[in-house]
């Protein structure tokens, strides 16, 4: 069987809202979020949902400082204390977990199902 040839991109992460979370405690939104939810903010407010393994995020008025860089898409905000509140060691990441991001109009929030990165660290979070 020969070689097929497999075409670049980041698949639905350039449609759908995405968080990503590294080793270093910084959270990522990417640049459909950034636009989305975030384009004039300045910072955000995180909430966890223990029982439903949920990380909440509000728009402003916050207590984490959204970053913008020039020369990258998305914003970064760092978030050591939001993961240590869900129960997530970042220093126990192999690499980067992402996170879809939805609006959550019931709750006023934009919510992720932290589920996958709960399992990504050692131990399986909380």
């Amino acid at each position: 069987m020969g070689f097929e040839r497999v075409k670049g991109g980041y698949g639905s992460y350039r449609d759908n809202p995405v968080l990503s979370v590294y080793s270093t405690g910084t959270l990522r939104f990417n640049s459909v979020a950034a636009r989305e939810w975030f384009d004039d903010v300045d910072s955000v407010t995180f909430y966890v949902d223990e029982e439903a393994k949920r990380l909440g995020i509000a728009r402003g008025d916050g207590d984490y400082t959204v970053r913008r860089q020039d020369n990258c898409v998305g914003i970064e905000v760092y978030g050591m204390q939001a993961l240590k509140a869900l129960g997530v060691d970042p220093d126990e990441l192999e690499s980067s977990v992402r996170l879809e991001l939805e609006h959550d109009p019931q709750e006023g929030l934009l919510v992720a199902d932290a589920a996958p990165l709960l399992k990504e660290v050692s131990g399986g979070g909380r």
